[in-house]
């Protein structure tokens, strides 16, 4: 059975290390004005969902008057961030921004249809646009038009803290409070980086037959209306999902304003349920996470364990690097045995994340840990390539 559109690409589009890729980048329609005006934010706590967008829920970033924090949890503590800590990008992203999975070849064509080799990320203007081939059985894409802007918080320590502390009453909040469901107790994230745009065409596939190929379209075209949809479009062939935005309905109010998130960063809170004596918290980086593909745990462990172990090992190996600090007596819910593990996002619970099947391990064979923290460092900065 093919995967769904938003799962092959965040998939896909996830090694490319620029964070979690959002299927629906547009802001949710039903949140207050002032948060839609801005999109995805830095101190966001909340779930990616079942089809791939952003359920915002609160922001510890924003004062507990802000509208977005109407129905904060009872634990709610602001957090003030230094300006001085904040890497902000504007033009990280190049107008005409193509990336892509390795398996998409991109070509540029002009305004007179004829097709020449583009480098990634060459710029197109009104009347051309971008010509897609892959003999893949699945692939993914994404173009930013207008290019993007990139913001990181590089004090990622005061973020571990609150997460520390209020890790499980957010977890409870989340479920209980505000009634979200959150497959496999693994799924609650808090930003610390994003990527947005003004605009965007993004697409995926699967499932091609033996030997098939996909192609397509993306065009852009004289603006007519204020319906993004009517300024960049796409022709396709074969079974294919393509997406374009904002939508008008989506952008009213809001028109020419970076509030599409295309990618998110930051750290991927996960629970576990276990009923242990001592605990610890152990942070981690491990660079060549992204490389671990996501796989059902069944059979043996020992192999899970020996992947595990081969890519957390020590920061002699090549590619490889690895921190580990511990702090003793982390808060916890001696009720419900709850322990929280967080990790830098890739993906939620059911949607892809490379580091998961190491999170799993190291969960089940440490058995002295009641909170255990794994850091995996892959949405680290990379040149845009295909």
């Amino acid at each position: 059975m093919s995967e769904a559109a938003h799962e092959v690409y965040s998939k896909l589009l996830f090694p490319k290390k620029h964070g979690y890729p959002l299927w629906i980048p547009e802001p949710q329609n039903n949140l207050p004005d002032e948060y839609r005006r801005d999109g995805v934010t830095i101190g966001d706590v909340g779930i990616v969902t079942h089809d791939g967008g952003w359920d915002v829920l609160f922001n510890i970033c924003l004062p507990a008057e802000h509208p977005l924090n109407a129905r904060r949890p009872g634990c709610f503590q602001q957090i003030e961030l230094d300006p001085g800590d904040t890497f902000d990008t504007p033009d990280f992203f190049p107008q005409s921004c193509v990336i892509g999975s390795k398996s998409i070849d991109a070509r540029a064509f002009d305004m007179a249809g004829s097709l020449e080799m583009a480098p990634v990320g060459a710029p197109v203007g009104l009347g051309a646009g971008y010509q897609f081939s892959s003999s893949s059985n699945e692939g993914a894409m994404l173009v930013l038009p207008e290019g993007g802007h990139r913001q990181d918080h590089q004090n990622v320590a005061i973020f571990f803290d609150q997460a520390l502390q209020h890790g499980v009453a957010w977890y409870k909040y989340a479920k209980e409070t505000r009634g979200r469901r959150i497959p496999n107790d693994n799924a609650l994230y808090l930003i610390t980086g994003w990527d947005k745009a003004k605009s965007w065409a993004l697409g995926a596939y699967s499932g091609t037959s033996a030997g098939g190929s996909f192609s397509a379209k993306f065009t852009a075209t004289q603006v007519a209306s204020g319906d993004i949809s009517n300024t960049y479009f796409w022709e396709k062939s074969g079974p294919s999902t393509m997406r374009v935005g904002p939508r008008h309905r989506f952008a009213e109010g809001y028109h020419g304003r970076e509030n599409q998130g295309a990618f998110i960063r930051g750290l991927k809170i996960a629970m576990k349920s276990r009923f242990l004596l001592r605990r610890y918290v152990e942070v981690s980086t491990i660079q060549a996470a992204r490389e671990i593909v996501r796989r059902p745990i069944s059979g043996s462990s020992s192999a899970l364990k020996s992947s595990a172990t081969s890519h957390s090992g020590s920061s002699s190996q090549p590619g490889s690097s690895t921190a580990l600090y511990r702090r003793a007596n982390a808060p916890s819910d001696d009720e419900t045995g709850l322990e929280v593990t967080i990790d830098p996002i890739g993906s939620l619970s059911e949607t892809y994340h490379p580091s998961d099947v190491i999170n799993k391990c190291l969960l089940d064979s440490v058995c002295e840990l009641l909170s255990s923290f794994r850091m995996s460092d892959c949405f680290s900065s990379s040149q845009m390539r295909s």
